[in-house]
């Protein structure tokens, strides 16, 4: 089965894109989907159009042997909108140091605008995008309660937090947030996205990044994005 993507020319739009592609292609491609965090790449200051040649190479497998072609336009997609953002600093705007490695390695400030009525809880994940064949996790919290609007900077770096709240280990082998952490030089960008779940997240043991991703898949109803960049000092 063939995959076309349409309307995908603004950075709202791509990050649409993104997340659905990311969320919900099992509902529109009938088929198994494992996210392998090859599909983002990050070049200068912009979030940047999702490969098609990429996005191909991993829906093969997918095709049942029929020649359908599935048009996908995030334009008309059922996915509601969260307004997603951070007191600390401005979408696309440096990220204070504090929030770094280079200073506190703290977790930054967020807020949001309210979730649909028919949510049930939110996940939060917050990505490095710099690299072309994989994305690196440096957040992921869920289950934090539909009356939330916010989080406060500093949370704890261990798996539960907050009664309800919870924290799936990142690519760096724990729980919590690790800070950006770029090479000398190097300019990263860094995504949050926000999700709102039509019920809580249940993931015994280790909850390893790919777990989160794949246990939200079909479950979403509503999401929300910013992102900030860091140069490694």
């Amino acid at each position: 089965m063939a995959l076309k993507l349409i309307g995908m020319s603004s950075t709202k739009t791509q990050l649409s894109g993104y997340k659905a592609l990311l969320l919900f292609a099992p509902d529109y491609l009938n088929c198994s989907f494992l996210f392998n965090g090859s599909i983002v790449k990050t070049l200068g200051l912009m979030l940047k159009s999702i490969s098609l040649l990429v996005l191909f190479s991993m829906m093969s497998g997918c095709d049942s042997g029929g020649s359908n072609t599935v048009f996908f336009d995030p334009k008309l997609s059922k996915l509601g909108e969260i307004e997603f953002s951070s007191p600390a600093f401005k979408t696309g705007d440096l990220i204070p140091t504090k929030f770094t490695c280079y200073g506190d390695d703290s977790s930054p400030p967020l807020r949001w605008s309210d979730v649909p009525g028919n949510s049930r809880s939110i996940a939060i994940i917050m990505d490095d995008t710099y690299l072309s064949n994989k994305i690196i996790r440096h957040w992921s919290i869920y289950n934090i309660p539909i009356a939330t609007l916010s989080l406060k900077p500093a949370l704890l770096s261990s798996q539960q937090i907050e009664n309800t709240f919870m924290q799936a280990e990142n690519d760096f082998e724990h729980y919590g947030y690790t800070g950006p952490c770029p090479p000398t030089g190097e300019e990263h960008e860094y995504v949050f996205f926000i999700y709102a779940l039509s019920q809580p997240l249940d993931l015994s043991g280790k909850s390893r990044p790919t777990q989160l991703t794949n246990a939200m898949q079909g479950y979403v109803i509503a999401s929300g994005s910013f992102s900030g960049r860091y140069v490694g000092n």
